[in-house]
């Protein structure tokens, strides 16, 4: 029994297909209907409207550019990639966004060398298989279930060595914080 993929705007090579409207009203429908939820993740990698606004444009134009497949799974790819190029482009890690939620970390951005260096400290300090499950969801953007796969743990437990790398990585990281000198 063949199972089949589920049908896209375009044919499985890219190209837009002969039939219905061109790619270009294809493209303009699957924006609409996916401009929202694209947003709302570019948002939660970055933290930052205006870069996640650039991020959802970046990738809406490489799907263009390629005229690939109109599928969400297809621009979330373009998504990752425009924004793992940001981050190399600016030297910036993933997995700062661990600490995003620290009001006194933004007050602080003469630390800033100091505090990557004890964020990569505090993860290797955690023990190997929840350092790898960090890995896989920061660097590989790997949803639970997939890291479970390859950690050889169930998905709840992922998403529990998660959190629990989450507390420790920022209560170590409050500590320095509280511990920096404060100008006022």
């Amino acid at each position: 029994m063949l199972v089949e993929e589920p049908p896209s705007m375009c044919n499985q090579q890219g190209d837009p297909s002969t039939e219905g409207p061109p790619y270009k009203e294809k493209f303009a429908q699957f924006v609409a209907q996916t401009q929202d939820k694209l947003y709302r993740r570019a948002f939660y990698l970055c933290d930052n409207n205006d870069l996640a606004q650039d991020l959802v444009q970046e990738a809406y134009m490489r799907v263009y550019k390629s005229r690939g497949d109109l599928t969400m799974r297809y621009v979330i790819t373009a998504l990752n990639t425009s924004w793992y190029d940001y981050l190399r482009m600016t030297q910036r890690r993933p997995l700062e966004n661990l600490v995003c939620d620290l009001p006194e970390f933004a007050e602080l951005p003469e630390t800033r060398t100091e505090i990557d260096a004890e964020l990569h400290a505090a993860i290797g300090e955690l023990p190997e298989k929840m350092q790898a499950v960090v890995f896989l969801h920061h660097y590989q953007d790997m949803k639970p279930a997939e890291i479970a796969h390859h950690v050889d743990l169930r998905p709840d437990q992922v998403s529990r060595y998660l959190n629990r790398a989450r507390t420790k990585i920022r209560a170590r990281l409050r500590d320095l914080v509280r511990a920096a000198p404060h100008e006022h």
